[in-house]
């Protein structure tokens, strides 16, 4: 037996901006904030221990954020240049 739905009421499919952020995160490469959250909680984490982590969090993401702009600076002298077509550009850069 099928469980009963009102008429009114829809699915909702879609993604929370939560979800999204931490999909974005895991797909570059980033510990995402549930990850930083439980390691953080661990009884063995000291406050020293929490500030060495967090530095190394930090460290990371402004390492992979600089990557990343160097990726869409070359793929932007690339579509300058001829080598690429407009929509590689935007693929590129949307991945």
């Amino acid at each position: 037996m099928s469980p009963e739905y009102d008429d009114d009421e829809v699915p909702d499919y879609g993604l929370d901006d939560e979800d999204t952020a931490e999909a974005i995160l895991d797909d570059i490469g980033v510990t995402n904030y549930e990850n930083v959250e439980k390691i953080l909680n661990q009884p063995e984490m000291t406050e020293q221990k929490n500030k060495a982590y967090l530095n190394k969090i930090i460290k990371d993401a402004e390492f992979k954020r600089n990557q990343l702009k160097a990726l869409k600076g070359n793929v932007t002298k690339q579509l300058q240049s001829g080598k690429i077509s407009q929509n590689e550009s935007q693929i590129t850069i949307k991945e």
